[in-house]
């Protein structure tokens, strides 16, 4: 239903005087106008109503496709019922007003070309009269006075409509301006401020309101931004790919654009500023940077090893080392080689996370303490301050995993422990069955974990950032990267710190992942 309190109050009295002139000629008890709703595709009943009260108005809508007012509407042609009865879909709310008969014509916009013939005709809706007085029915003079009255109740009905729907796509278009997360001001050729929306009100700490028709000057605090739009008006826009705001008291850093505003036929309409936050993007590309100088580093360092002591073994030629020596030198080879594979298997799995490729699990039988003891082996030869204890059940179950991915879990936690703790001290890898499945734990003696940095230890490229780490090198990806490795054995991690005294990190692995069970059972 449309009320009047939708309309320009003269065009609501135009309309009711035309609508009681039409009644006055058809003789009939009651007329009004039946507005096509398209999205929802319904004869909508408007206000006023001549002969009708406003709540016998409300909600009366009849369906186009079923009903015969809405036929005649599709059909563009003129409806006369002399007597409502059972068959037309629309008849039972209208006999609950007590219609007996009516009569209804189409409401039409239409455009005439330069000699008056109709080139185009929109329906816009109906025009109907119920009940003509006397018991007597509608005849075809109604028609064509009611067709007649008509094109007058159109002519108001365009204007009211018309304005309307410009109002309502003005409403949409603020309010997808007003949605927007990228800031956009625009600014008349005057130097008025005719748009600003909430990201760049947020952005430049203005206020919701008295904002529009004022000078730039006036609202906008911020200097560059102010130079800016004085550049813009001048006719030299300018751009920057960084400038940095403190919207909330935050410190973000923006990209500034403008445009000019024209309009169809080239006339200025002013310009347009355009500030993206671009924070997010700056921090993840510094920390790529320093992701990738980190990665060269860290890969040199096994490798480094590796070509001294085999440099170191071909050099010295037969027989100036003994076996055991040679074995030693070997082993470190060894361990410092499986070090760097695992390193590439950890930059091969960050790519797929980061390219929705997703993990692949090679799910086997693991006997998780034999892992432990090779991470121990792996990580014991780095450091002589910390003492790697391992306590375990000694009947711990065996568990469906992917043995590899288990290994770079458990490796991870403990080389981090060791890297945090730079005093040393205890790094304590214990746990046990738990809730269908094993628990794990990698505790330590290090510097621990501040309480507003713990809800982001597993987000990708968060580092601690506190003076007692300026040495400790990292990536910020390895918590993300082993957060995807347990979930993707249907398994979770989480961590409990208390800063300054050190961290324990804690997984648990189900017996089995969803849907490999059967691994279990074979073997």
């Amino acid at each position: 239903m449309f009320d009047e309190t939708h309309q320009p109050p003269s065009d609501g009295q135009t309309l009711a005087r035309q609508l009681a002139r039409t009644a006055a000629l058809l003789q009939a008890h009651s007329c009004g106008v039946f507005i096509w709703d398209e999205e929802k595709n319904v004869l909508g009943a408007m206000l006023p109503f001549h002969g009708l009260e406003p709540d016998q108005v409300r909600h009366l809508e009849v369906p186009v496709n079923s009903s015969a007012i809405g036929q005649a509407l599709l059909a563009d042609r003129h409806l006369i019922l002399d007597e409502l009865n059972d068959s037309q879909p629309d008849v039972v709310r209208l006999r609950e007003l007590g219609v007996q008969n009516l009569l209804a014509a189409p409401l039409a916009l239409e455009r005439k070309d330069e000699s008056n013939q109709v080139v185009e005709r929109s329906i816009m809706g109906m025009i109907v009269a119920f009940d003509k007085y006397y018991n007597r029915s509608f005849d075809e003079e109604d028609v064509r006075l009611l067709n007649w009255m008509a094109r007058q109740v159109a002519a108001v009905l365009v204007t009211s409509q018309l304005y309307w729907k410009a109002i309502e796509r003005t409403k949409k278009v603020i309010a997808t301006i007003e949605s927007m997360s990228v800031g956009l001001i625009a600014i008349s050729p005057s130097g008025m401020i005719t748009q600003c929306n909430a990201a760049a009100r947020r952005a430049l700490g203005i206020e919701s309101h008295g904002w529009f028709g004022r000078p730039y000057e006036e609202i906008i605090t911020n200097e560059q931004i102010r130079a800016d739009i004085a550049a813009a008006l001048a006719g030299d826009p300018v751009s920057h790919d960084e400038i940095t705001l403190h919207p909330g008291g935050e410190e973000r850093i923006y990209r500034v654009q403008s445009d000019s505003i024209v309009s169809e036929t080239g006339h200025s309409l002013g310009w347009v500023i355009v500030l993206e936050d671009v924070t997010n993007i700056r921090q993840a590309e510094r920390m790529m940077a320093g992701f990738v100088d980190m990665v060269s580093h860290e890969l040199r360092t096994p490798l480094t090893s590796i070509r001294g002591f085999v440099a170191t073994l071909i050099q010295a030629g037969e027989g100036v080392f003994d076996w055991k020596t040679q074995e030693e030198f070997l082993g470190i080879v060894d361990v410092e080689a499986e070090r760097l594979g695992q390193m590439i298997d950890d930059l091969l799995n960050v790519a797929r996370i980061q390219n929705g490729r997703g993990l692949q699990f090679n799910f086997t039988q693991v006997e998780v303490p034999r892992v432990v003891q090779h991470v121990v082996r792996m990580n014991a030869a780095h450091s002589d301050k910390h003492e790697i204890v391992v306590d375990l059940p000694e009947d711990l179950p065996a568990i469906v995993a992917d043995e590899g991915k288990v290994t770079q879990i458990l490796n991870n936690l403990v080389s981090n422990a060791i890297k945090y703790s730079p005093r040393g001290g205890e790094v304590r890898i214990y746990g046990g069955v738990r809730d269908n499945g094993i628990q794990i734990s990698v505790s330590d003696q290090g510097l621990g974990i501040p309480p507003e940095d713990l809800p982001k230890m597993f987000t990708r490229f968060h580092r601690v950032d506190r003076p007692d780490r300026a040495g400790i090198k990292g990536t910020g990806l390895g918590l993300w990267l082993i957060r995807h490795l347990v979930e993707g054995h249907g398994g979770k991690i989480w961590v409990e710190s208390e800063y300054g005294k050190g961290s324990t990190f804690t997984f648990w692995l189900p017996f089995a992942p969803p849907g490999q069970a059967q691994i279990a059972t074979i073997a």
